[in-house]
């Protein structure tokens, strides 16, 4: 468990410098993932020696960060193993700076049978909607579980003359990635778990009654 949190430290570390260089567009030296979903035509790859699962590997070149072929969520970062390649760029400096850190030898992986892998730096959510509705309780459930939409239940829909604003957004991602840090990006918040429960208390202690001010239209600003 241990080592694949690091592995997953490691990645995330990796992720932030990669996208502080270029949040749009992949650029030299990053990885390309060639599998049966990817329709690049005849590109160059190579198959690191190790890896028994035989993944295709493009390696982005200068003319293609040029041209702009590839979209930011057509780019892989692997994840600290013996079998997979290190991007030649700021993330791969990243991976060797945080191993060097850490005194973690690659041998270490052979010993401990981590062989890595690769994930997508970025992935678009799918089946994106979203609906705005208005609540007076604060401690009104406004949405449904998994089950509850099973038993048919009819989803929330708040009180049209209530004083709070709430947005409700539905969307869909792939296994390994996590609809918090979705959600984080889209409201610009932190979403850590010590964040979260002090929020709630607050909430719970009513503390936004006294700082909450009317803006335009039906808008509200809630300070604590």
């Amino acid at each position: 468990m241990y080592t694949h949190a690091y592995q997953s430290y490691v990645w995330n570390k990796m992720a932030t410098e990669r996208l502080k260089q270029n949040k749009l567009k992949a650029i030299a030296g990053d990885l390309i993932v060639i599998d049966a979903c990817t329709e690049l035509g005849a590109l160059t790859f190579e198959v690191h020696m190790r890896d028994k699962n035989q993944i295709k590997v493009h390696k982005v070149t200068n003319e293609e960060e040029t041209l702009q072929i590839f979209d930011i969520s057509m780019v892989s970062l692997p994840l600290p193993g013996y079998a997979v390649f290190i991007p030649e760029n700021i993330a791969g400096k990243k991976y060797e700076e945080l191993l060097s850190e850490d005194h973690v030898e690659p041998s270490l992986f052979i010993k401990k049978n981590l062989s890595g892998g690769y994930r997508k730096l970025v992935v678009p959510v799918e089946n994106l909607s979203w609906d705005f509705l208005k609540y007076s309780d604060r401690n009104e459930v406004l949405t449904l579980s998994d089950f509850e939409e099973f038993q048919g239940k009819t989803l929330p829909s708040g009180d049209t003359e209530g004083p709070y604003k709430a947005i409700r957004i539905n969307f869909s991602l792939p296994s390994s990635c996590y609809a918090s840090m979705a959600l984080r990006e889209i409201m610009k918040m932190d979403t850590t778990t010590a964040f979260n429960r002090d929020l709630s208390e607050r909430l719970k202690n009513g503390k936004t009654l006294n700082s909450e001010k009317k803006l335009n239209g039906d808008q509200y600003e809630i300070e604590f």
